[in-house]
């Protein structure tokens, strides 16, 4: 048997015990526990307050544990086997929130400053089976008054949720640039931006419908770009924020990624009918990066 174990690095220690849990002892941070079970500080988010029988939620406030309070560490530690028991999905069969989706959206919008570039074509397509999902996008962007141009291509793989739930298969597509009306924003504490800053690391959430096969449906998608740290530290502080509203979670992955800015993409689609949820990770990258 796997647990209970005690984990030792970086002059730290902690025991996770057989029903996963940590007993907090004086003294003790969230980020002791990430750096002796990771080996870095970036894992907090890993410990969450357990909720009924199996159904994990973050803590109220990380940057506050008590003496004799319970956390627990719901995923699969490393090195620890796939088919350990107790393993669980850290958020269980939670959904989106309608009003928490609404609020992150606000929320982002408060921090965008209209930028000098815009969006003048797109076309790729994305597909998913179940809650995997997958996407190419290539993406015709100009900047105005110099008439700068470039082409950039993003490829982005995660998860998806669509209702009704027992749908299962879906995707969209394009093989010629589709009528997009895009804008491109930056975030209000970066400069103006440059091509370089649409590189690297991106997250792309789509929310969108399509109500027949064929040009059925619309979409609306934010395409967060110039991540520099992994992405899917952002994509999963979204997702908690979608299920539960964690507002502070959210923010600690924003400000410790400090992206360049966002496209804000709407237009048609080519699909089979759905209507859901996706939230994306991947890079995106111009021709020009690899001097083709």
């Amino acid at each position: 048997m796997y647990l209970p174990k005690t984990f030792h690095n970086g002059g730290y220690d902690v025991t996770v015990n057989a029903d996963r849990s940590i007993r907090v002892r004086p003294g003790d941070w969230l980020s002791k526990y990430s750096m002796a079970v990771y080996g870095d500080f970036k894992h907090v988010d890993c410990f969450m307050k357990k909720v009924g029988d199996d159904l994990y939620r973050p803590l109220d406030n990380p940057d506050l544990i008590n003496v004799g309070q319970i956390v627990y560490h719901p995923e699969r530690l490393p090195g620890e086997p796939k088919s350990s028991p107790g393993t669980k999905d850290p958020t269980g069969n939670v959904p989106f929130q309608a009003k928490y989706v609404a609020d992150f959206l606000r929320w982002i919008y408060e921090r965008f400053i209209l930028s000098d570039w815009y969006v003048n074509g797109t076309s790729g397509g994305d597909a998913s089976i179940s809650f995997i999902t997958g996407q190419y996008e290539q993406i015709n962007i100009t900047k105005r008054k110099v008439e700068t141009t470039a082409t950039l291509h993003a490829v982005a793989l995660g998860f998806e949720v669509g209702w009704p739930e027992d749908f299962s298969i879906g995707g969209s597509f394009s093989v010629g640039p589709m009528p997009d009306i895009g804008a491109i924003v930056r975030f209000a504490w970066h400069r103006e931006l440059e091509l370089d800053d649409f590189r690297h690391g991106i997250i792309y959430l789509e929310f969108g419908t399509n109500f027949w096969f064929g040009v059925g449906g619309g979409n609306l998608a934010l395409l967060i770009f110039g991540i520099g740290i992994p992405a899917p530290i952002i994509l999963r502080a979204i997702r908690s924020y979608f299920q539960f509203g964690n507002r502070s979670m959210l923010e600690s992955a924003m400000l410790k990624a400090l992206p360049s800015g966002a496209m804000i993409l709407a237009g048609t689609t080519i699909g089979i009918p759905g209507i859901g949820v996706a939230g994306r990770v991947g890079v995106m990258y111009d021709r020009g990066y690899f001097g083709i």
